[in-house]
């Protein structure tokens, strides 16, 4: 007898507690306007198009900061998009690229090249491989997604 009556209130609490979902799923989907993450990504995909090109003519600085911005755009999207999570992952690989050629680069630049030559060439080497692999890299990200867009 006492087991029925657990199974009818547990029947009576479903259709509210099913309710409370859909409210909740309701709420968490309007709170943003339609078209909303599709304009963040575009404009991270705008940003991230600059900083592939700041990287290939050798701004590195500049890339650094725009890609920082890329992030940041893209970051005040729906977090649990997938989309989202893409290019967010894209902005932040594509900021410490940047910003990790920069330092080589101002390593190159510190080194003495009399005393510490091959050092001078690895600084060099390793900045414009980082710089020209993920500019590439980022590149096929880029022509993927616009191509695709339709």
């Amino acid at each position: 007898m006492g087991l029925l009556r657990n199974n009818e209130r547990k029947q009576e609490n479903q259709p509210q507690q099913y309710q409370q979902r859909q409210d909740m799923m309701q709420y968490a989907s309007s709170s943003t306007p339609p078209g909303f993450n599709k304009n963040k990504r575009d404009q991270c995909r705008f940003l991230l198009g600059l900083v592939c090109v700041l990287l290939f003519t050798g701004h590195h600085f500049a890339a650094a900061i725009t890609s920082a911005a890329a992030f940041v755009r893209v970051k005040e999207g729906t977090i649990e998009s997938t989309k989202n999570l893409k290019w967010l992952a894209l902005s932040g690989m594509s900021f410490c690229a940047s910003l990790t050629t920069t330092i080589l680069i101002q390593g190159y630049d510190v080194v003495d090249e009399d005393k510490s030559y091959s050092l001078k060439i690895c600084l060099w080497l390793g900045a414009h491989w980082i710089q020209t692999g993920w500019s590439s890299v980022l590149a096929f990200f880029l022509y993927s997604a616009w191509s695709t867009k339709g």
